[in-house]
């Protein structure tokens, strides 16, 4: 058993991922190989090393709530809390962020048309702005240290990049 100390006392950690926790990690990974199924399927997705980040980056780490308008013009929003969140995450479609702003997390069908046309190859370092999932799958495509974003302190979701990176993303 595995122990850490809190507040003076010794809680006891078993070594031993939840149900609920695994359940998630095989959702989101199988969701996200739907996701490189229909970008596939629109012609966009050429190259094996784009098809392997899209089913790896968890786009959902950097979309914890999206909006959708409804035929009223009010918006409704989805959280990490609410049903349907995962499956609208993993949707090729961009996701409104921000209602007033209309930010979003652009569709990845674009991204990828984006990152086909860029034509990265192995020891590249890339310079890049916009989204953190983007970064995140030039990151998983080039390895750590290859990608380097402006301004990181201004955009939230770049520090979960470094999350990411150490999570989930490896040298190809």
């Amino acid at each position: 058993m595995r122990t850490r100390a809190r507040k003076g006392n010794v809680t006891h950690l078993p070594w031993k991922i939840s149900n609920s926790y695994r359940d998630h990690m095989t959702t989101w990974r199988l969701r996200a190989q739907g996701l490189a199924g229909a970008v596939a399927a629109e012609g966009v997705l050429r190259t094996a090393a784009w098809r392997e980040a899209l089913e790896s980056v968890p786009r959902h780490e950097f979309v914890p709530a999206f909006y959708d308008q409804r035929p009223d013009g009010t918006w409704a929003r989805t959280t990490s809390a609410d049903d349907g969140w995962l499956a609208g995450v993993y949707r090729n479609e961009p996701l409104v962020t921000d209602p007033v702003t209309l930010a979003c997390s652009a569709k990845p069908g674009l991204l990828v048309r984006m990152l086909e046309a860029l034509d990265v190859r192995d020891g590249h370092r890339v310079l890049a702005d916009g989204c953190g999932y983007l970064v995140a799958l030039l990151t998983h495509r080039l390895g750590p240290g290859r990608v380097f974003t402006s301004g990181a302190e201004e955009h939230g979701p770049f520090d979960r990049i470094i999350r990411i990176e150490e999570r989930f993303l490896h040298s190809p």
